[in-house]
């Protein structure tokens, strides 16, 4: 893996981390090309400013309703946060194949300390949504949707 990008759905980058090792997951269970959630962990010197970038885009775990997005019949997903959050494509390479997935990211953990590559951690979870899924926010409104719709931001 040499590169780790978030965007929003409209293309705006958030971050791109990589080509140092020290900037990209150290853990990643699962892969974006399913339909499963996707654990990410940073544990490095890094990991401090991996939460700082991606905290406007990122859902708290206390904050999303359910613990995670329903899933209907069609496999659209959807998700309500009590706080901030947002839709974005998430990118990198794995074992060569170059993935890329639309759907939200939760903060499960933040773990701060001195520094050193043992003591900061970022455990992040990744879920996949496909077209027509949708984030709503704090009074119900959408936030973004897959697909496009008024209200949302989605591509």
């Amino acid at each position: 893996m040499s590169y780790f990008t978030v965007a929003l759905l409209d293309g705006t980058p958030i971050a791109a981390f990589g080509p140092s090792a020290r900037e990209l997951p150290q853990s990643i269970e699962g892969r974006l090309d399913q339909i499963e959630p996707v654990r990410l962990l940073f544990r490095s010197s890094a990991a401090r400013t991996v939460a700082k970038v991606l905290r406007s885009v990122m859902i708290p775990a206390g904050d999303l309703d359910n613990g995670e997005p329903s899933r209907a019949f069609s496999g659209r997903s959807f998700a309500q946060t009590r706080s901030t959050g947002r839709i974005v494509t998430v990118a990198y390479l794995d074992d060569d194949d170059e993935l890329s997935a639309n759907g939200i990211l939760v903060q499960l953990r933040n773990t701060v300390g001195p520094g050193g590559p043992l003591v900061q951690e970022t455990e992040l979870l990744f879920y996949p949504m496909i077209t027509g899924s949708a984030l709503y926010g704090p009074a119900g409104s959408i936030i973004d949707r897959i697909g496009g719709a008024p209200g949302g931001s989605g591509s």
